[in-house]
């Protein structure tokens, strides 16, 4: 969290003051980059914690059926059944592991859509290993570089100046006149049709 201390600290005017406005600006701003939306993490955690589970499963269930009944065929099917459930599990919990690694690496990097630079990234070559997917930073890197506008500036967008119209007639730069409500605009038909 020095990330938020370094942005308080820089809002701490010379009179001491501090400016909250500029401080929140700037955390909201600089918050993709640098934390992950709690529903996502937990999303994200529970897929991995099933998986786990189903994983830590198969394993029992195979090695019970190994132990158990090992002369038999019909059951040694069953244990290459499990087996190929159990390769199935392994390499979808890696599948999973993987996509998140690039999803919380792109949303790290302020991505407007996860879905778009994915296809950009393509994930589809990229290599996951014990230490996490293999030239992902630089692979969004580049892709931050070249594709930019896929990403969030860090810049603040400049807020535009407020114009005030002034109506036809009214010269003097006061307040514009008021609209009326439909009420107002309902009762004046009704009257003009009673007059005429």
């Amino acid at each position: 969290m020095e990330w938020i201390k370094e942005i308080l600290s820089k809002h701490v005017g010379e009179d001491g003051k501090f400016d909250l406005d500029g401080a929140t600006k700037e955390i909201k701003s600089e918050f993709p980059k640098n934390a992950v939306p709690k529903a996502d993490f937990n999303d994200k955690s529970q897929k991995l914690k099933t998986a786990n589970e189903d994983l830590t499963a198969a394993n029992a269930l195979v090695e019970q059926l190994k132990a158990s009944n090992s002369g038999n065929e019909d059951l040694q099917k069953q244990i290459d059944d499990y087996k190929n459930q159990l390769e199935t599990v392994t390499a979808e919990r890696l599948a999973d592991r993987k996509n998140a690694a690039i999803e919380l690496a792109l949303t790290q990097a302020g991505a407007k859509n996860i879905t778009a630079v994915k296809a950009l990234l393509k994930a589809d070559e990229l290599e996951m290993t014990d230490e996490g997917v293999k030239g992902l930073d630089d692979k969004v890197a580049s892709l931050k570089k070249d594709e930019g506008y896929l990403f969030q500036s860090s810049d603040p967008a400049p807020q535009p100046k407020k114009k005030q119209f002034v109506a036809a007639g009214n010269t003097g730069g006061g307040e514009p006149p008021k609209e009326k409500s439909w009420k107002d605009n309902l009762a004046e038909n009704i009257a003009r049709t009673k007059n005429n």
